[in-house]
């Protein structure tokens, strides 16, 4: 995944992680949260990803 937009590499990760998660893929999970991390995704946001919406790790424009 090029990152040319606005978007950030560990963001396309961690949506990648959530999608995994809910499709049941245990394989993509796990490779997905690890890459969210080698692209510097931060811990806090990690240890919250399911309160993307409400919790103050997460910017506006990561929340849309």
């Amino acid at each position: 995944m090029e990152n040319k937009g606005s978007v950030t590499s560990s963001l396309k990760r961690m949506i990648g992680y959530m999608a995994s998660f809910t499709s049941g893929c245990r394989y993509c999970e796990a490779h997905t949260i690890r890459a969210a991390e080698r692209f510097g995704a931060e811990q806090e946001k990690l240890d919250n990803i399911w309160d993307y919406s409400t919790h103050p790790a997460f910017k506006e424009n990561e929340r849309a």
